[in-house]
């Protein structure tokens, strides 16, 4: 949870800075993946799937109450009143609300399927082990391939980012896939 917590601040906090640095490292964590692979690495470091699958959720409930809770304070979900004489801000309540509800219900989901992936990359045996091992990677390929194809402006910064995860994502899965093969041919 203290994990998911300072992800939560980390990624809120990043969003607001001129440094190229800071703006990259911003991208990388305010992405999907990212966030899965935080409750990827608490469920790989846990004995039991079902704690795995409870504290993946928790890691990433307490992420995105953090996250939100940052974003309330820094004036995020302030909105103006144009019926009031002096144009008085209000805190938009229900926009807070109702995207802490969305992402916590969306948290309990994901967090606790990516903490029993994590979980199994670890503890699991056979053939589908790679495919815990390499759900991390997979899932920042895909991600990467939609942004790249559907949002990213070309030239950019965010472009530069998705294209090194895209790619850094590629060449994991190649270095997993042929460690596994090498053991397996090493024990034949």
């Amino acid at each position: 949870m203290v994990a998911g917590v300072l992800v939560g601040v980390l990624t809120s906090t990043s969003s607001n800075t001129p440094s190229p640095a800071v703006s990259v490292a911003h991208i990388t964590m305010n992405s999907g993946w990212f966030w899965a692979a935080l409750a990827y690495l608490v469920g790989l470091s846990l004995q039991s799937r079902g704690i795995a699958a409870l504290m993946g959720s928790a890691s990433l409930i307490g992420a995105v109450l953090s996250y939100y809770t940052l974003q309330l304070f820094q004036g995020k979900f302030e909105i103006v009143d144009f019926g009031a004489v002096h144009f008085e801000t209000h805190t938009y309540w229900a926009g807070y609300f109702s995207k802490v509800i969305f992402w916590c219900i969306a948290a309990c989901a994901f967090g606790s399927f990516s903490g029993i992936a994590g979980h199994e990359a670890r503890r699991g045996h056979g053939k589908f082990v790679l495919i815990w091992r390499t759900f991390v990677p997979v899932l920042a390929i895909l991600e990467a391939f939609a942004r790249l194809h559907l949002e990213v402006p070309s030239g950019s910064l965010v472009e530069m980012v998705w294209y090194t995860t895209f790619l850094c994502a590629v060449v994991m899965i190649a270095i997993m896939v042929s460690r596994e093969a090498f053991f397996a041919l090493r024990s034949m």
